[in-house]
């Protein structure tokens, strides 16, 4: 897993869409092998107290959330959500 850093030019605040959620690191990149076109990341997390790793793409800026919605829809993934990233933390 990768923590979500700053490329030259990003900043603090810019919109993740999570498209994946599962349990473990292995079934985590092979959800990421399914969609390399998307470059997305995972990223681990804790919810409910258990540990979870999530499947992120973006950032993308939030005057761009509802176009990027579709092009995920588009691309099969119809469960996604968005989600503000701090960078800075």
């Amino acid at each position: 897993p990768v923590s979500l850093k700053p490329k030259p030019g990003e900043k603090a605040g810019d919109l993740y869409f999570i498209i994946g959620s599962v349990n473990t690191d292995s079934r985590a990149k092979r959800f990421v092998s399914q969609y390399p076109s998307l470059s997305p990341k995972v990223v681990r997390a804790q919810a409910k107290g258990r540990r979870v790793y999530r499947v992120a793409v973006g950032p993308f800026a939030r005057d761009d959330a509802d176009l990027q919605r579709k092009r995920l829809a588009a691309a099969g993934i119809t469960s996604a959500w968005a989600i503000p990233y701090d960078l800075a933390r």
